[in-house]
């Protein structure tokens, strides 16, 4: 053999180990190390070890209504907790022991009675003025007709309508209903339909608030004055603060040719 010959066969040789060890190089990978596995998200409780647990029970007042106030009074550290319960009527808390003894003196305080709400005695006068002399003034009244007579134009003054009514303080959507045939809104003389007079409140309530004093307000106060077929005739809607005792002109209105007034006084009864 040809020294070309051999070294021909030595390079081809050479080419086959050396593409050998390539390809062998390319087929190995690293390995790639597996994702760690995610932590598992524990719950950690509270451990406060100076908590100390107690239930109260609610006698009187409304659980609900106490949580509110004795919440500010806790330490206000997680996991502390002032938690009502109306089926049970109780307070369950949860914290230092010296919140738990404020939490424990105001409800000595708190818990209590609740005083009755005192009654309240209405009495609504409705005023027609300008007409043909009609019934007798009530006494009660005629301190209030005389100032009407000084500021209206109206001489005459007669009673069509009166209410008297006894709520309790605090009471919310009273109302009231009746109706007189002594307005006549129509023009036609031969047409007399009765009127309804309705009023009502959105609450009432007694302040005393002022030393010596006793006044009654009225939120939401509405009055008026319909009649079948012609619709509503006159109406009044506001909020007013009346002296126990005294009679308030709550307001006026005109029907035709005539004026319609109301009076409104209240009494606490004791």
């Amino acid at each position: 053999m040809s020294l070309f010959v051999r070294r021909l066969c030595i390079f081809f040789a050479f080419l086959l180990v050396f593409g050998s060890f390539a390809l062998a190089a390319l087929g190995q990978t690293t390995p790639r190390p597996a994702p760690a596995a995610k932590e598992e998200m524990k719950y950690e409780p509270v451990t406060e070890k100076g908590f100390r647990n107690r239930v109260f029970e609610i006698r009187h007042r409304d659980p609900h209504a106490l949580q509110s106030v004795l919440v500010p009074l806790g330490s206000g550290t997680h996991g502390a907790i002032v938690l009502a319960n109306r089926d049970f009527k109780t307070i369950s808390v949860r914290d230092f022991p010296e919140n738990i003894a404020a939490i424990e003196e105001a409800l000595k305080r708190l818990d209590k009675p609740e005083a009755p709400a005192a009654d309240v005695e209405l009495r609504l006068h409705v005023l027609i003025a300008g007409g043909a002399a009609g019934d007798a003034l009530p006494e009660e009244l005629r301190e209030v007709v005389a100032s009407l007579k000084t500021a209206l134009a109206y001489r005459t003054y007669a009673p069509i309508a009166a209410a008297v009514d006894r709520v309790k303080d605090g009471t919310r959507r009273f109302a009231w209903s009746g109706q007189t045939e002594k307005i006549d809104a129509s023009s036609n003389p031969t047409d007399r339909r009765p009127a309804m007079l309705r009023w009502n409140m959105s609450a009432i309530a007694v302040d005393r608030s002022t030393a010596g004093r006793t006044d009654v307000r009225i939120d939401g106060f509405e009055f008026e004055v319909s009649q079948p077929g012609t619709g509503t005739l006159a109406s009044l809607r506001t909020d007013l603060s009346i002296h126990e005792g005294e009679n308030v002109v709550v307001g006026t209105s005109t029907l035709r040719d005539r004026g319609l007034i109301l009076v409104l006084s209240a009494r606490v009864v004791k």
